[in-house]
C-alpha cells in the first residue's frame, strides 16, 4: 500500500511541477536567494501550540539576515483558506507577535504546498545561488503530517519541486526543521521520515530542537 501511495505522489509531483518549470528569459529578475518561513501554529488534539520561545526562536531567525533586493524572501502562516504572508521582515514579525493568541486551523498541507507555490512564481525570476525554507511547526504536525506520511507532502517533496523548478541542484536547497517535541513523543533520529522518497534526496535537512 505505501509503494502505491508512493507511486502516485511520484506521478502527481511529474505532472505538477513540469507546469511551473521556469522559462528561460533573458529580461527576467534575477536573486541570489530564496529565503521561505513556513509557520503552523494550530493547537491540535493536546492543545499544544507553538511556545513563547519557539515563537522568540522564529523572530530571531527572520531578523537573522537583511533580506535585500537579491533575496527573494516569503514568509507564510498556515491558517487554511485564511493564510497570511508577508514578504518583508517588518510586516513578518507583526504576524509573529499575534501568534502568541492566534492559533492556525487544523493545516490543509495540499493547499499549502500550492499556494506557496504559486505565490513564489507567481513573476519569472532566476535564481542563481539556494533556497532555505525554515519550518516552524508544532508537534502534532509533526506526528501527523511528517511521521506518517511517505513521503511527507510539505517537509519531503516541496523541497524537491523548487529545486526542479527553478533548475538548481537539491544540493543547494537547504531545509531546517524547528520542533519542541514537548512530550518526547518522537526522536530526533525518527525525523528522517521527512526527507523525500526514502532518503534519496540531496537536499540538506536539519532538524532543530528548541527546549
Amino acid at each position: 500500500m505505501k509503494r502505491l501511495i508512493l507511486f502516485i505522489c511520484i506521478v502527481f509531483f511529474g505532472l505538477t511541477v513540469s507546469s511551473f518549470k521556469i522559462p528561460f528569459n533573458s529580461k527576467a529578475e534575477s536573486f541570489k536567494n530564496i529565503v521561505l518561513f513556513y509557520i503552523e501554529n494550530s493547537k491540535g488534539t493536546d492543545n499544544n501550540s507553538l511556545s513563547t520561545l519557539t515563537l522568540e526562536k522564529l523572530k530571531t531567525e527572520v531578523k537573522k539576515n537583511i533580506y535585500g533586493s537579491t533575496t527573494k524572501f516569503l514568509f507564510y502562516w498556515s491558517n487554511d483558506t485564511k493564510y497570511e504572508i508577508a514578504t518583508k521582515t517588518e510586516s513578518s514579525i507583526k504576524i509573529i507577535n499575534q501568534l502568541n493568541t492566534k492559533n492556525s486551523s487544523t493545516p490543509n498541507v495540499w493547499l499549502d504546498k500550492y499556494q506557496i507555490r504559486n505565490l513564489l512564481f507567481e513573476k519569472e525570476f532566476v535564481l542563481k545561488g539556494t533556497i532555505t525554507i525554515n519550518f516552524f511547526v508544532t508537534d502534532n504536525f509533526i506526528e501527523e503530517h511528517v511521521l506518517k506520511q511517505e513521503p511527507s507532502i510539505l517537509m519531503g517533496m516541496l523541497p524537491n519541486e523548487l529545486a526542479f523548478v527553478t533548475g538548481i541542484e537539491e544540493n543547494k536547497v537547504i531545509v531546517n526543521v524547528f520542533y519542541s517535541n514537548a512530550y518526547n513523543r518522537f526522536s530526533g533520529e525518527s525525523l528522517v521520515a521527512i526527507n523525500n522518497f526514502k532518503n534519496s534526496s540531496n537536499v540538506i535537512y536539519n532538524y532543530i530542537e528548541i527546549k
